[in-house]
């Protein structure tokens, strides 16, 4: 059996105020044509379709777009499992009529034992069982009164859970000579990501011990973290990363997908590159520095999204325009444009100049924690957890209400 590994998709995702559907429709077409490509048997998508709750309408056609897609295809099976942006109910409203096409949605942990499915060939000879693991919840797992002990409990539940799902997987396997394929959202201990992606995506997810997947696993598909990597040095336990960046910061990540090939149990596993689809860049320094590379990109010719950070505390009033003229009759797209002067401006002398497009939530919560001196860095942790999943939970309400 042949399988794409793929994940953190994030549907409907803007950058800044950038709609980015048009290069979204093209990753998705891209992995279409990978799978014909490649002869693909099986699709793992590993959580975070959407980048909402609530997607907006384009993000949802794009994605039944996508699935009407793989079901003409050569893929017999599509595997879907929820990730922490995505909502549970709207990813398994269609999951009765999906199954009839071999489409596996599970958008939460399963209530009964319906989370092990065994993988018939054209033939319907098994040629896989795969525990389609999504992101566990708060509810999804047991923890204590004392939060100071939280990770502990993320850490025991999770393990539990693996352990009992391969066990059923096991059983469901028997004696045949076919491949244990697990799923997983999470964030894996000694893997690394992103500062942005730290803030943006983990939450107050707790970090997880390697040593939590049962041994018994062939290949473990995970995402949630964007950089494509595997775990404890395993080259069969893969974070797929996503198939494109989506914030500056990922710009220069080399964005690819997991085809992973069976010769009975054993997985033989290869990274594809993945495209780019717009192209972003992030520029920061002095004005010169920062013209100087933007006539660097506008030479290139290529359609470029860019970032930009004015890194220097001496005030520069023709920031902007000197932009401006520096991209003009071009294809260069400014999406931002930070400058340090006008922040130090502010510290240094307290002015009201309104400059509070330069920070971020994030940054306010650290100043304020940089005024309290009687918090441990425990504290500051579990704060900063807290905090995170607050401002995760308040932007996906302001989608909703939209």
């Amino acid at each position: 059996m042949k399988l794409l590994h793929t994940s953190d998709l994030h549907l409907g995702k803007r950058l800044y105020e950038k709609d980015r559907s048009n290069s979204q429709a093209k990753m998705l077409d891209w992995l279409v044509n990978t799978v014909k490509a490649e002869h693909i048997d099986a699709v793992v998508i590993a959580g975070d379709v959407f980048d909402t709750a609530n997607p907006p309408h384009q993000a949802q056609t794009l994605y039944f777009g996508f699935l009407h897609k793989l079901r003409d295809s050569c893929c017999r099976h599509v595997i879907i499992v929820g990730g922490n942006h995505d909502s549970p109910t709207f990813l398994n409203a269609p999951r009765g009529y999906l199954l009839s096409d071999g489409f596996i949605v599970l958008g939460e942990k399963s209530s009964s034992s319906d989370d092990c499915f065994l993988l018939k060939d054209k033939n319907g000879k098994p040629e896989a069982v795969i525990c389609a693991i999504p992101y566990l919840r708060e509810k999804d797992i047991e923890v204590s009164d004392d939060i100071h002990s939280m990770d502990e409990d993320i850490v025991r539940s999770t393990r539990a859970h693996y352990q009992n799902t391969v066990k059923k997987a096991l059983e469901l396997r028997g004696d045949w000579d076919i491949p244990l394929i697990a799923t997983g959202h999470l964030f894996a201990k000694g893997s690394k990501s992103e500062h942005g992606e730290v803030e943006l995506y983990i939450g107050s997810l707790g970090e997880v011990p390697a040593s939590i997947f049962p041994k018994e696993i062939d290949y473990l598909a995970l995402g949630h973290l964007h950089r494509a990597q595997n775990v404890g040095n395993e080259p069969t336990r893969n974070y797929s990363g996503s198939p494109m960046p989506f914030t500056t910061a990922e710009a220069h990540q080399k964005k690819s997908i997991k085809i992973v090939e069976f010769e009975g149990k054993k997985p033989i596993v290869k990274t594809l590159e993945a495209p780019d689809f717009d192209h972003l860049e992030y520029i920061e320094g002095t004005l010169e520095e920062i013209l100087k590379a933007l006539k660097s990109v506008r030479e290139a010719g290529n359609p470029t999204l860019v970032e930009i950070y004015h890194k220097d505390e001496k005030l520069c009033p023709g920031l902007v325009n000197a932009i401006k003229e520096e991209i003009k009759d071009s294809v260069i797209e400014i999406l931002r444009i930070r400058d340090a002067s006008r922040a130090q401006a502010y510290l240094s002398t307290n002015a009201e100049e309104d400059f509070i497009e330069e920070m971020n939530p994030f940054n306010v919560f650290d100043k304020r924690l940089e005024s309290v001196t009687d918090l441990t860095e425990e504290d500051i942790r579990l704060l900063k957890n807290c905090y995170q999943e607050v401002v995760r939970e308040v932007e996906a309400l302001q989608e909703t209400n939209k």
